[in-house]
């Protein structure tokens, strides 16, 4: 997806790439210069458990790609909570989590799809 082709990207300039991700795969594994797998969204705290789990470590940058779409024909209140949840929420508090690792003059991005969109939502979003 789009973020193993970000990995590459980084990879093929040099960058030093700490991936994370729910599962991981060999792509990944082969293109990232540190893989933290089993980080899930959905765990309540996910938050915690990354900052822990990254240990001080430093960054320039940071992409957060990640998010759900459930597609059902009639979704339900809890589904589109956790979606929402998912989507919106757990970004900004994993961003909040990961203040202490920026390194100074870094970025940090949030990537979204029209999964999160409210214009443009014929996806299901």
């Amino acid at each position: 997806g789009i973020g193993l082709e970000f990995c590459k990207q980084l990879r093929n300039r040099d960058y030093q790439v700490t991936a994370t991700c729910r599962k991981t795969s060999q792509a990944l594994t082969d293109t990232a210069t540190c893989v933290i797998p089993e980080i899930d969204l959905t765990e309540p705290a996910v938050e915690k458990d990354l900052h822990d789990r990254l240990n001080g470590k430093k960054f320039d940058l940071i992409i957060h790609n990640a998010g759900i779409l459930r597609q059902e024909p009639e979704p339900t209140e809890a589904n589109l909570m956790e979606q929402f949840h998912i989507n919106a929420v757990k970004p900004i508090l994993i961003a909040r989590q990961l203040t202490a690792n920026l390194a100074p003059k870094s970025n940090y991005f949030f990537i979204t799809s029209r999964m999160g969109s409210i214009a443009d939502n014929s996806s299901g979003g």
